[in-house]
C-alpha cells in the first residue's frame, strides 16, 4: 500500500518514474493503473485510519484506545488497573499495594508494619506497652501490678491482704490472727486462750475469783459475802440484822424481840408480859401488896435516835466507823459513797469497820 509520503501532487502527465527514480510517468501507465494510484493517494490523505472488521486499527487499538484485552497503550484498563491489578498509584481494587498495605499503612487484617491496629493494639489485643483495652498485660496485671480481682503477683491486694483476708503477718482486717487471736492474744470476741477478756472477765462475766464487774459472784454476793442490798447468804446485814431488823437471836437493834420485849422479858416501858415492871408494879402502879407508886415517865428517845443516825443521809442507823480516826458516823449504804474519806474530819479512811451499837 502506498503511503502519503510516496505520493506528490503533480499533474498526471508529469508523474514519471525513470530507471534512476522510484516514479514513472503516469501517462506511460495503463488507464486502470493510473486510476488506482489516484484512489490510493486520495485515501492516504484522509484524517481517519482504516480499521478492521472488529474495530481495531493496524496497531490493535479501538477508537477509545484499548486493545482486545482491554488495556491502553500505558497498560491500564478502563477501570484504571494494569494487568497485575494495580492502579497508577500502585493500589489494587481493595486499596492495598503490592506489599499488602493501604494508603493509611494498614494491611488487610488491619495492622500496620509494626503489627498494631488503628487502636494501637496488636493481634493479641495488647498495645505497645503490653496492655490490653482493659488495662491488663498478658499476665493479667494492670500498670499498678494488680489483676482483675485486685491482687498482685504475690497474692495481696492494695491494702496488703491476701485472698483469705490475711496480711503477710497473718492478721485479718480486724486484727485477728489466722490462728484466731490478735497480736495481743485475744480472739474476735475479745477473749484470750484462757477465756478472759482484757479486763480479766470470762464469757460469763466473772473474773478469776468468781466475781462480776460489779463485784458480785454468780449467787449475787460480793467479796464480803453480802448482796446488793447488804445482806449475807443467811439474810443478815453487816450489823447482823435481817431485812426486818432482827438479829440471829430475834432482837432488833434496840434489844427488843418481835413482840417488843427485851432479853429480860420487859418492853420499852419496862413491863413484862404479865404487866409488871422490875419493881413489881403493874400498869396501874400497884404492886402485889396493893401499893402504888408514880409510874415512870417514858424516856425521851429523840436525843438517842439523833446520835445513832447516819451523818450523811440522816436517816439510816450508824453501822460503820472510819479507821484510823474511828468516827462512828455512817450507815452501810453511805459507806459506799464517801470515797474513802471520813465525812466528819475528812481524813483518809484506810478501811471501814463494822460496828454494833
Amino acid at each position: 500500500m502506498a503511503t502519503q509520503q510516496q505520493f506528490a501532487l503533480r499533474p498526471a502527465s508529469k508523474l514519471t518514474k525513470s530507471t534512476n527514480s522510484q516514479f514513472t510517468e503516469i501517462n506511460d501507465l495503463p488507464l486502470s493503473m493510473s486510476i488506482r494510484y489516484y484512489i490510493v493517494f486520495a485515501f492516504s490523505l484522509l484524517p481517519f485510519h482504516i480499521v478492521d472488521e472488529d474495530g481495531y486499527n493496524k496497531d490493535g487499538y479501538d477508537e477509545a484506545g484499548y486493545d482486545k484485552a482491554g488495556y491502553n497503550k500505558d497498560g491500564y484498563n478502563k477501570d484504571g488497573y494494569n494487568k497485575q491489578g494495580y492502579d497508577r498509584y500502585g493500589y489494587d481494587k481493595d486499596g492495598f499495594n503490592k506489599r499488602g498495605y493501604n494508603e493509611e499503612g494498614y494491611n488487610k487484617n488491619g495492622f500496620n508494619k509494626r503489627g498494631y491496629d488503628k487502636n494501637g493494639l496488636d493481634e493479641n489485643g495488647y498495645n505497645r506497652d503490653g496492655y490490653n483495652k482493659a488495662g491488663y498485660n498478658n499476665k493479667g496485671y494492670n500498670r499498678n501490678g494488680y489483676n482483675g480481682r485486685g491482687y498482685n503477683e504475690e497474692g495481696y491486694d492494695a491494702d496488703g491482704y491476701n485472698t483469705q483476708g490475711y496480711n503477710e503477718n497473718g492478721y485479718d482486717r480486724e486484727g485477728l490472727h489466722i490462728n484466731g487471736y490478735d497480736e495481743n492474744g485475744y480472739d474476735e470476741n475479745g477473749y484470750n486462750k484462757r477465756g478472759y477478756d482484757v479486763d480479766g472477765y470470762n464469757r460469763r462475766g466473772y473474773d478469776r475469783e468468781g466475781y462480776d464487774r460489779d463485784g458480785y459472784d454468780e449467787d449475787g454476793y460480793d467479796g464480803d459475802g453480802y448482796d446488793d442490798y447488804g445482806y449475807d447468804r443467811d439474810g443478815y446485814d453487816m450489823a447482823g440484822y435481817d431485812r426486818e431488823g432482827y438479829d440471829i437471836y430475834g432482837y432488833d437493834e434496840n434489844g427488843y424481840d418481835r413482840e417488843g420485849y427485851d432479853e429480860h422479858g420487859y418492853n420499852r416501858r419496862g413491863y413484862n408480859r404479865a404487866g409488871h415492871n422490875g419493881a413489881g408494879h403493874n400498869g396501874a402502879g400497884h404492886n402485889r401488896a396493893g401499893h402504888n407508886r408514880r409510874a415512870p415517865e417514858p424516856e425521851d428517845e429523840t436525843t438517842e435516835i439523833e446520835e445513832l443516825q447516819c451523818k450523811v443521809c440522816m436517816t439510816n442507823r450508824i453501822k460503820i466507823a472510819c479507821d484510823p480516826c474511828f468516827h462512828t458516823c455512817i450507815c452501810i449504804s453511805c459507806s459506799k459513797q464517801i470515797e474513802n474519806k471520813c465525812p466528819i474530819c475528812r481524813q483518809p479512811a484506810l478501811r471501814l469497820v463494822k460496828i454494833f451499837l
